[in-house]
């Protein structure tokens, strides 16, 4: 799979010569024999979940004891509720019933999301709908729509396809997405703890081909984190991921948001957000580079890369502390990995890879079994 998603984003030989110096490091063995387990399937766990947007707030532990946190704006992500059966509510277009609600899949301070279906063709969907105490809210509709709209900016295997905003005879306003089946990295983190290098490579190489497109769109996601990465197959079992939840995403102007985080809010969750981010600065394309290695980093090691028991303390290890090596935690990493993902975990945005697609590039070529010759070479 690896070699398909290298293909895909043009990361042969040819693109070598040109990036190279991006991924210096010192001669290593190669990638552990760890790299060659089978992948266990994912929890199924729901679909779709809403943003965080964290101000003052409080933690909860989840299943591990580790903290999470949220807010009044935040979500209650994927596989962190139960589905919850509903009566058969039908969503009313001029007259027309549209969609058959089935059950509820995740709910945030927002919108909730239920699994439905089209009556007119039987199609299995996801259907996002502003929760009805906030319906009536100007700012939370406009919100609304701003989502579906950058979601639908982005064409991409790898990101959850919006169908489209629609509005019912009562004038609830909702969007339409394919239906994942399947469940979040963060199940498969809590169900697995660790994860191998292939298996981790595979989906962080698909991660970085989402981000690509939605960089590429001229957006910035802002909100990467393991329940915003839901996990489906395909035909020969291999793990597809999806991207989803555009509710923080922004447009980006040069190399910045147009808008950056109002005066002393921070917009993304505070485990996975960016220095930069945490300081309510504009964020680029290197902030979504930030989350991704601090996923890649839990997916090795089975712990995030900061744990604190309060938001400003966690904020400030993000803005100062140096992590812990990810192979003081994950010893069996090849160096070339180990570097590739604190590189993407460094402080500075331009000390960090510049794009999604150059993070992408150095980790398909540490997971290159090295030939004998270069490593002779490399011995001399």
């Amino acid at each position: 799979m690896e070699q398909a998603l290298i293909e895909a984003l043009d990361l042969g030989d040819a693109a070598d010569a040109g990036t190279r110096t991006q991924c210096e490091t010192a001669s290593a063995p190669g990638v552990s024999a760890r790299q060659g387990e089978a992948p266990p399937a994912p929890t199924v766990d729901g679909t779709l979940a809403e943003s965080a947007e964290f101000v003052r707030v409080e933690p909860r532990c989840d299943a591990r004891g580790s903290e999470d946190w949220t807010s009044d704006a935040s979500s209650t992500e994927s596989g962190e509720c139960e589905a919850h059966d509903v009566e058969g509510p039908t969503l009313r277009e001029r007259g027309v019933m549209r969609y058959q609600l089935a059950k509820r899949i995740g709910r945030g301070g927002m919108a909730e999301v239920y699994e439905a279906r089209e009556l007119a063709t039987g199609r299995r969907c996801a259907v996002k709908m502003i929760r009805p105490e906030s319906a009536d809210r100007p700012r939370t509709r406009a919100r609304f729509r701003r989502e579906a709209e950058l979601m639908m900016r982005v064409q991409h295997p790898n990101v959850a396809r919006c169908m489209g905003l629609r509005e019912a005879d009562d004038g609830t306003l909702y969007m339409v997405q394919e239906y994942i089946e399947g469940g979040s990295l963060k199940s498969l983190i809590r169900s697995s703890r660790e994860l191998g290098a292939r298996t981790a490579v595979s989906i962080i190489l698909q991660l970085l081909r989402a981000l690509d497109a939605v960089h590429t769109a001229g957006l910035v996601h802002r909100d990467v984190k393991p329940s915003n990465v839901m996990l489906t197959w395909d035909e020969d079992g291999r793990y597809v991921v999806k991207l989803i939840d555009f509710g923080l995403s922004e447009v980006v102007t040069g190399l910045a948001t147009q808008t950056p985080a109002p005066v002393g809010r921070t917009l993304g969750t505070p485990a996975y957000v960016a220095p930069e981010q945490a300081m309510g600065l504009e964020a680029d394309p290197r902030s979504d580079v930030y989350s991704a290695s601090a996923v890649l980093y839990e997916m090795f090691t089975g712990v995030r890369v900061f744990r604190a028991r309060t938001v400003s303390h966690l904020v400030l290890m993000h803005l100062h502390d140096k992590p812990v090596p990810v192979r003081e935690r994950a010893p069996w990493l090849s160096k070339e990995l180990a570097f590739t993902v604190m590189k993407g975990l460094r402080k500075r945005q331009e000390t960090r890879f510049p794009t999604a697609r150059e993070f992408a590039r150095c980790l398909a070529r540490a997971m290159r079994p090295r030939s004998s010759a270069s490593t002779a070479l490399g011995a001399q």
